[in-house]
């Protein structure tokens, strides 16, 4: 499996908390958010690609990724995703998964992620009920939409996304047409390929749903300590 784990990012939902540390090396245990991540994937998939998408301050992060695959986008601070996503375009010639690289995970979730047999899925937590959040609607056992700001969606989104060969191509070829048409507000989200991938294409995703399983995402200061407590982790002061 290739893997595209997203970091390019401030964090300035964070506020002055961090100390203008990167999330992903906030100390969570005793490691980092992304050695966490790294170790995790490394140890349920031995033939894993690992590659990385660096922006903010990654000088102070590539020592800790060890062989990783580094894609610089060093326009993080004005660009959105998508940028980082087309900076990385051609991690997108084979299935890959790509995961928010703010995200603290169990061990049994990121098992069951990466063990996952279906070619192509969308995550979401049902527990997690919030209209400004991104969610994710789901019919059957299908998620059929990635958005903001509507009703009747399904639960937060959590921050990965499994692609096919088949889709991974075809998103990052709409990402390359949305990047050369110049739409690339810094709060622009991947929301509209997928809808074009899903409405126009017919591209099926599976939902993977988080509920039952122990994760947090890191987008304030107060998700922090709610990261250092996945698994039962020891929490550690900044």
């Amino acid at each position: 499996m290739n893997y595209l784990i997203l970091a390019a990012g401030v964090g300035r939902r964070l506020g002055n908390n961090t100390n203008g540390l990167p999330k992903c090396l906030l100390d969570i245990g005793g490691e980092t958010v992304i050695e966490r991540l790294l170790r995790q994937i490394r140890k349920y998939d031995d033939n894993a690609t690992i590659n990385v998408v660096l922006g903010y301050k990654y000088k102070e992060i590539i020592p800790k990724i060890g062989n990783c695959n580094v894609i610089n986008n060093p326009f993080f601070d004005i660009t959105s995703l998508n940028a980082s996503l087309w900076f990385a375009k051609e991690c997108f010639n084979d299935e890959i998964m790509v995961i928010n690289g703010d995200i603290v995970f169990s061990e049994e979730l990121i098992k069951d992620l990466i063990k996952n047999k279906n070619s192509s899925f969308i995550t979401l937590d049902s527990r997690i009920k919030n209209d400004k959040e991104i969610n994710v609607r789901v019919e059957g056992d299908k998620a059929v939409r990635l958005s903001v700001k509507y009703k009747n969606y399904t639960g937060v989104y959590a921050g990965v996304i499994k692609f096919s060969k088949e889709n991974a191509k075809l998103f990052i070829n709409l990402i390359d047409g949305r990047i050369k048409r110049g739409f690339n507000d810094s709060n622009s989200y991947y929301f509209a390929p997928l809808r074009n991938m899903i409405n126009k294409f017919n591209a099926e995703f599976y939902a993977f749903d988080f509920a039952g399983y122990d994760w947090a995402e890191i987008d304030y200061s107060k998700d922090i300590e709610a990261a250092r407590q996945v698994d039962g982790q020891t929490l550690t002061k900044l």
